[in-house]
């Protein structure tokens, strides 16, 4: 999700459980509806279950459409690499 984050940067994630509340503007981290992989966005907005999702760049809602909620497993807290935290990987 260029330019917030970069391929091979650390991120603190936190872990979603049970009903926690999502919102619009926070970032997260979901299952990428038909790839077989982990996607970064943004919350973009949220109908009852189903989430909105949005990238400055890259695939988002506008291309795969809205995801269910029980696609996101956790909520970005901090970037670890642009902390001096942890060095990015090459």
């Amino acid at each position: 999700m260029e330019p917030a984050f970069a391929d091979g940067e650390h991120l603190l994630v936190e872990p979603v459980r049970g009903d926690k509340e999502l919102t619009p503007g926070q970032v997260v981290v979901a299952r990428h509806p038909f790839k077989n992989i982990d996607v970064v966005k943004y919350v973009a907005s949220q109908d009852g279950d189903y989430l909105a999702l949005s990238s400055p760049q890259g695939d988002d809602s506008a291309q795969f459409g809205r995801v269910h909620r029980s696609t996101v497993f956790g909520i970005v807290r901090s970037n670890l690499s642009r902390r001096g935290v942890l060095a990015r990987t090459p």
